[in-house]
């Protein structure tokens, strides 16, 4: 009966001490399960400042994109504007010429009939 005691005990040892392994095997996985997540967070955040700082700066882009937009759409209108203009000048100024070419020939004429006449 004692033998039977002993054995017993024995197997309660190598028991305790296999459960005392294996307890320090799963807390060691869990220490590293810890480190591994806390370091994945650590570089989750670092990763979403990252994101945030870039979709700043598109965001800003597209504002500038716009503003440039805008003032590229107010130059064409502008220089349509001065095309026109410079033709309708050009025009005016051809009339003119023409005009003063006509005033020119009839005073010419007019001369020439005054020092006819005298």
């Amino acid at each position: 009966m004692n033998e039977i005691h002993l054995a017993i005990d024995k197997k309660e040892h190598e028991l305790k001490i296999l459960s005392k392994h294996r307890i320090d095997q799963l807390e060691a996985l869990i220490k590293e399960r810890d480190l591994l997540l806390s370091e994945t967070l650590r570089k989750f955040e670092l990763l979403r400042n990252d994101f945030d700082y870039n979709l700043s700066l598109i965001d800003a882009r597209d504002v500038e994109i716009q503003r440039l937009e805008v003032l590229l759409s107010e130059e064409k209108n502008r220089s349509i504007t001065l095309q026109t203009l410079k033709v309708q000048l050009h025009d005016e100024l051809s009339v003119e010429r023409s005009s003063t070419a006509s005033l020119r020939e009839e005073l010419n004429c007019v001369k020439l009939e005054h020092k006819v006449i005298y």
